[in-house]
């Protein structure tokens, strides 16, 4: 009888020693697989449920985990360093950001890429991260239609009207010949440093997170000013068709 009296509270205790809120062996944060036999995760956020920060420390609430960095430090973070900063496992945050974007996405990623391509906002990210954390779910999270204006059409016509009015000008003599290559020179040079500029700046940005605040979207001055050094080199190489014929005529006779 003693024995089986001894048997009940020794099985009591390890019932009560197992369903502890905190980890027995004092782990903190154990990711998969855990330290031990009694890793069990039911809120599926890679970290056992007994050594789960939130169980010992009430303080980390969803208000708190928003807060935890902004928007615009967030977008220099790869997904590993901002799991790592919310501390939940990054290939789960990785896996969760492909559900909701509906495109693979690595633990290497900036979010500032996500935010550029994906159009998923920092806002939206830390509602992931902070549902993963608190082992809740995530609902209606939000990704904005990715569908960027590069005004194609609006620069060619602006562009080929100026050209054209310049080709009018030298026609009445309102100004040289060579007074109209010097501006059309200058605006291909201006279009060229600007793409290239915005060249680095994207290459620093989606390589290693540095970001630089500019008033208007990077991407689109990129790409308007490179197309519109392209348009000039056409324009410039149209202008001088008769040239490249008696180039060709030159080179035949040779």
């Amino acid at each position: 009888m003693k024995k089986e009296f001894v048997l009940v509270i020794l099985t009591l205790f390890l019932i009560s020693f197992i369903s502890a809120t905190a980890c027995p062996y004092g782990e903190v944060n154990d990711t998969y697989p855990g330290d031990c036999t009694l890793y069990t995760d039911t809120d599926q956020n890679g970290i056992c449920d007994y050594s789960q920060e939130t169980n010992v420390a009430p303080s980390v609430t969803a208000d708190y985990l928003q807060d935890l960095i902004t928007g615009k430090d967030l977008k220099t973070k790869t997904v590993q360093e901002a799991a790592d900063l919310y501390q939940i496992n990054s290939d789960i945050l990785a896996q969760k950001l492909s559900e909701t974007i509906g495109n693979t996405i690595k633990p290497t990623d900036y979010f500032q890429l996500l935010h550029d391509n994906y159009g998923l906002s920092p806002d939206s990210a830390k509602e992931v991260m902070t549902a993963i954390r608190l082992g809740t779910q995530t609902t209606n999270i939000e990704v904005k239609e990715n569908i960027k204006e590069y005004y194609m059409w609006q620069t060619t016509l602006i562009l080929v009207a100026l050209y054209l009015l310049s080709l009018y000008l030298v026609k009445k003599r309102k100004i040289s010949l060579v007074k109209n290559k010097k501006i059309w020179n200058m605006f291909l040079l201006i279009s060229g440093i600007i793409t290239a500029f915005t060249s680095i700046f994207l290459l620093l940005r989606l390589n290693y997170g540095i970001t630089i605040n500019f008033p208007l979207n990077i991407i689109t001055i990129h790409v308007i000013a490179g197309y519109i050094m392209l348009l000039i080199a056409i324009l410039h190489t149209l202008g001088h068709i008769p040239y490249y014929k008696s180039y060709f005529k030159k080179s035949k006779k040779n």
